[in-house]
Order: C-alpha cells, then sequence, then structure tokens
C-alpha cells in the first residue's frame, strides 16, 4: 500500500486517541451510575415501604456500574470493588431519602403490634404490623421489631401517603445526616478507584511502543 500524508496522520493520532481512552471510560461507569441513582431516588420515594423495587435497583446498578469500570481500565478486583461501593451508596443514600421524606412530612403516632413475623432474607430479624391505638391500620411493617411482642405500644413516625414504612420514635430522631455522610463517602471512594485504574491505563498505553514506518511507493 503506497504512503500518502494522510494515512501518516492518522497513524499518528492513534497514540494520543488510545491514551485518552481510560479518561473517557471513567465517564461510562459514572453516568451508569447517575441514571441508576436518579431510579433509586424515584423508588425510595414513591415505594420507599416496599423494600423489593430498590433492592432490584441497587443490584442491577451496581452490576452494570461493576461491568462499565472496564472501560476505564479496571480488571475484575476493580469490578468487585466498584459494584460494592455502588451498592453501598445507592442503599444507604435511598435510606437517607426515606428518612428525609418522614422527617418532613411524618406523623408521630402511636401503635400497637397487631402480628409479629421474620422478615423475608433477614435470618432472625423481626418486622410487627402495627395499627394506631383507635384501630386504624398503619402501611407497611416496621423493621426491624426485634423485642416488640403482641400488644406492645410504642411511638412510631408514619407517612400520612402510606409511601413510607414506619419508624421507631419521632421526626427529630429522622435526621440523615450521618446516612448522606456515609454515602458521600462511598461515592467519593468509587470516584478515586476509577480515576486510578484511568491513570494507570493511561501510563501503561504511554509506554507501549508504538513505531511508525512509512510504506515505499
Amino acid at each position: 500500500m503506497p504512503w500518502t500524508p494522510g494515512l501518516e496522520a492518522d497513524r499518528q493520532r492513534r497514540p494520543s486517541m488510545r491514551k485518552r481512552e481510560p479518561w473517557r471510560g471513567v465517564a461510562v461507569p459514572l453516568l451508569a451510575l447517575a441514571v441508576g441513582a436518579g431510579v433509586a431516588a424515584t423508588v425510595a420515594l414513591r415505594w420507599g415501604g416496599a423494600e423489593w423495587p430498590t433492592a432490584m435497583t441497587v443490584a442491577l446498578t451496581a452490576v452494570a456500574v461493576g461491568f462499565a469500570a472496564t472501560k476505564a481500565g479496571g480488571g475484575r478486583p476493580t469490578q468487585v470493588v466498584v459494584a460494592l461501593l455502588c451498592a453501598a451508596f445507592l442503599l444507604v443514600g435511598s435510606a437517607a431519602l426515606t428518612d428525609q421524606a418522614l422527617a418532613r412530612r411524618g406523623e408521630q403516632v402511636e401503635a400497637v403490634v397487631t402480628s409479629v413475623q421474620r422478615s423475608a432474607g433477614r435470618g432472625d430479624a423481626r418486622s410487627c404490623t402495627l395499627h394506631q391505638v383507635d384501630g386504624r391500620s398503619i402501611p407497611h411493617s416496621l423493621s426491624p421489631c426485634d423485642g416488640y411482642q403482641v400488644g406492645d405500644r410504642l411511638q412510631v413516625t408514619v407517612d400520612p401517603l402510606g409511601r413510607q414504612a414506619p419508624e421507631k420514635g419521632g421526626r427529630d430522631d429522622l435526621a440523615p445526616v450521618g446516612e448522606a455522610e456515609v454515602a458521600l463517602s462511598a461515592l467519593a471512594l468509587l470516584v478515586l478507584v476509577l480515576v486510578g485504574c484511568a491513570l494507570r491505563s493511561a501510563r501503561r498505553a504511554r509506554s507501549l511502543p508504538f513505531t511508525i514506518r512509512p510504506h515505499s511507493s
């Protein structure tokens, strides 16, 4: 194939494109995380009382972000770490959102335990079905509910819209500051891991030999 200036210029661009690719790859898992976080926030605020929609959203997003970490040059260990950090960020962040929703519009009432059952998938943890003392039912179960028996009374904060599960105590006990700090810490670690992978991949790309040999006509 004869050598041409256009072909030569294209070959000279290839190393720089290869070096920039890991940095572009950082945006792919972060974009997947942003989409998953938006869905998880919507699910938590709308169906926070039901645990399975949040769990499914977190699991799918964590898997997607973990696989996308390969775009930043991460291997299998990096995928696992990124997926775990993503799950921690979404789970704790979703809990902070539900607590914030209850703290904003919740009502403190006296409730009575009407039944006690084991929480699905939580080992020996138990959940309680509650009714207000006037007989009105309280949507969703209280979990965990260890130490309570049928007939016990307790103070809980309930969601008048019925979207969130009840929580023990009053609205002042639901400040999500600590949860928000944990979620942001997990997010910061996740970003640092991805940036570290991109830096390592960029160094490897610069160290690769790349020889340009023009063809003679």
